[in-house]
């Protein structure tokens, strides 16, 4: 058996699979984003593992304080922050200006690199025929002995707790 994470559009692209199913597969829909990664020198906020801003004039909808899930992942003097960003092409001058404004960034803060890539696929967008055309998929590629997983590989928005839960259940 072989176990696909990889995005279930993608996945059906790369199998020898019908001409129908390729082309249901074509009718998921899902967003793109750009991850912003900046690394700071600086005391680390005390924000928890996550903010989410709605405000449509905020160039990102979540910051994510990596040290808070590792400490070890940046020194001890410093920090290392991830912005879902909703441009695809970011502008990055822009995304610091108010990480300073919203107080995640301090004004004696350093940053010392930063770095953006697309996100494709980001999030599922759920219509009337995914759950429909997943199944299709699934059986399909269960006759193959493809079992999948995970937010992209089973096409669904899914947390860390359940991703780490379906990996320790499944029976290998």
């Amino acid at each position: 058996i072989l176990l696909s994470t990889i995005p279930l559009p993608q996945l059906i692209g790369l199998c020898d699979s019908p001409a129908i199913l390729r082309s249901e597969v074509r009718k998921l829909r899902w967003t793109k984003l750009s991850s912003v990664a900046i690394s700071v020198v600086g005391e680390r906020p005390d924000l928890g593992h996550y903010r989410y801003y709605s405000s449509p004039e905020i160039p990102f909808n979540k910051v994510t304080f990596m040290t808070e899930f590792d400490p070890y992942s940046a020194p001890s003097y410093g920090y290392g922050l991830l912005c879902e960003v909703k441009d695809i092409d970011p502008d990055m001058k822009e995304i610091i200006e108010w990480l300073h404004r919203v107080g995640v960034i301090k004004e004696k803060d350093i940053i010392v690199g930063q770095r953006s890539w697309m996100v494709d696929p980001a999030y599922v967008i759920f219509t009337k025929e995914t759950h429909e055309i997943i199944e299709t998929c699934k059986d399909w590629l269960k006759k193959k002995d493809i079992d999948i997983l995970g937010r992209y590989g089973a096409w669904e928005y899914s947390s860390m707790a359940k991703n780490i839960k379906d990996g320790l259940a499944y029976d290998f």
